[in-house]
């Protein structure tokens, strides 16, 4: 049976009140400390030698490790404060979890029938570069979905935001959608299960995530759910609302129904076949080629306008020297004139 943990009357106050805190809604989470990439790359070699002289001996699958990049291994290592032991015992235990979950093989077609209810989709970059995760719990019951399905539809999710993320950029921003939430789309097993398996099989990925539109109903929640979160990634959780999102993401990535210009209908979803076991195509905001298309012309979009401001920046400079030059010109030729 699933026990709760007992929240008094202080808990809840103080959850309302962080609920619905607004003086910090745009503010991103304090960075947290870095070593010297040198000192970086020296432990990420140690552990990856420590890693490759045990794995056998715990059946873990080679090619779980070869898939690793460095990144990969400093996420640990940074979730165990640069500690070594403490850094290897848990990827060696997150890589006997993945070498029996194997989550990466999950196909968008064994999660069709939780996947078409649009309870999750990405919906491009936000504006320091993250893929973003949108979650609307409201579509969310418990008693209306498999459990197992559910959880492996998460893993699915995780797995592709880590393949979307930009390699300067490897973070993921999540928007808990809480608008027209009730108590009826609370799911205390799955947001358990949500917060273990970042914490200890994906460290280190969360850039920031966004509760919007919470109501007061949901303040007694927050409260039960608070402590399972690792301190750090609590400084991570932040409350905004549809005025606050632009904040933090352009309206080309908000959906319509948060006030911004992104369409999603799943209503258009087709959900793939045996022998296509994905189907991005079907869906443009499920589609890596097209994010990363429309990240691109961003940047571009960007840097030319950088350029173009330089470029007048530059023109006012010479325009305000052609001048000073012409001054100094009138200048000389008038005190020539006066000798």
């Amino acid at each position: 049976m699933w026990v709760l943990p007992e929240a008094d009357s202080g808990d809840i106050l103080a959850s309302c009140e962080t609920c619905h805190k607004s003086d910090s809604m745009s503010q991103e989470p304090p960075k947290q400390p870095r070593r010297p990439a040198e000192e970086e790359a020296a432990l990420i070699d140690s552990l990856r030698k420590k890693i490759m002289e045990n794995y056998e001996s715990k059946g873990i699958d080679l090619e779980e490790i070869k898939r690793m990049k460095d990144y990969d291994f400093l996420r640990f290592i940074r979730a165990r404060k640069y500690e070594l032991e403490p850094a290897y015992n848990m990827l060696m235990a997150a890589l006997e979890w993945r070498t029996k979950e194997k989550p990466h093989l999950i196909k968008e077609s064994d999660i069709a029938p939780e996947f078409a209810k649009g309870k999750a989709f990405f919906g491009g970059y936000d504006k320091q570069g993250r893929i973003i995760c949108w979650l609307r719990v409201r579509l969310h019951f418990s008693s209306q979905s498999d459990p197992e399905l559910t959880r492996r539809m998460c893993l699915w999710f995780i797995e592709r935001g880590l393949q979307m993320t930009k390699e300067d950029v490897p973070f993921a921003t999540m928007v808990f959608d809480l608008s027209n939430f009730s108590l009826s789309n609370m799911d205390y097993k799955f947001v358990k299960y949500l917060i273990d398996v970042f914490a200890n099989y994906y460290p280190d990925t969360l850039g920031v995530a966004l509760v919007l539109n919470s109501p007061w109903l949901f303040s007694g929640c927050w409260a039960l759910i608070k402590p399972w979160i690792d301190p750090v990634t609590a400084t991570k959780v932040i409350f905004t609302d549809n005025k606050k999102i632009t904040d933090w993401m352009d309206k080309a990535h908000v959906p319509k129904e948060a006030g911004g210009d992104l369409d999603v209908d799943f209503s258009k979803y087709e959900a793939p076949t045996q022998g296509n076991g994905e189907r991005h195509d079907a869906t443009p905001f499920l589609n890596r080629k097209l994010l990363l298309k429309a990240a691109e012309e961003e940047a571009q979009e960007q840097a030319e306008k950088k350029k173009k401001k330089k470029r007048s920046k530059k023109s006012s400079s010479s325009a305000a020297a052609d001048d000073a030059s012409h001054e100094e010109s009138s200048t000389s030729t008038s005190e020539k004139k006066a000798e």
